[in-house]
């Protein structure tokens, strides 16, 4: 008996060490784990979470991207003023009117646009761009009365400063 129990001893003094590599091991990982969590939670937000979801631009890039929507749209409304003018409606001029205000405000992504520019040119586009506002500005007043002709000729003004103004952002050269 006495071989038994020196056997058994042994065993059961050895069920506490066992016991306590597992306590140990178990404390680890939930040390570890508490660690992880708390270091994530700390960590800063991402500056580009909109532009890496991919559904957005950049703000310079979704300003120009704008601006160039703004051009051909209006191309659009022209032609259309231009073939159906007198027969829009009064909801469609309405719609007219709406688009011009938005339009309007294109201004503010041209002057965004225009900060990067060369100094020299920086101030043709600041004309160009207050030259373009009052256009379409003077545009919503012909669009409320339904002047088919001064609208066409407001048109072609401020169709051509948006022109001028995206023809100082090319930078090649004329001789080539």
């Amino acid at each position: 008996m006495s071989q038994t129990n020196a056997l058994a001893t042994p065993n059961k003094a050895r069920q506490p060490a066992t016991s306590n590599r597992r306590d140990v091991l178990s404390n680890s990982l939930k040390i570890i784990a508490a660690t992880a969590t708390a270091t994530t939670a700390f960590l800063p937000r991402s500056a580009m979470a909109d532009v890496s979801d991919g559904n957005s631009l950049p703000q310079g890039a979704l300003q120009f991207s704008r601006a160039l929507k703004a051009k051909s749209d209006w191309e659009e409304i022209a032609k259309s003023v231009k073939t159906r003018g007198a027969e829009l409606s009064k909801d469609e001029w309405e719609g007219v009117m709406s688009y011009l205000r938005k339009l309007y405000t294109i201004g503010d992504d041209l002057k965004a646009i225009s900060k990067g520019m060369d100094p020299s040119k920086k101030k043709e586009a600041e004309r160009l761009i207050s030259e373009f506002q009052a256009s379409v500005k003077s545009a919503d007043i012909t669009a409320r009365n339904k002047d088919v002709d001064a609208f066409l000729v407001l048109y072609q003004k401020s169709a051509a400063n948006l022109d001028d103004f995206f023809g100082l952002l090319q930078d090649v050269p004329d001789e080539i």
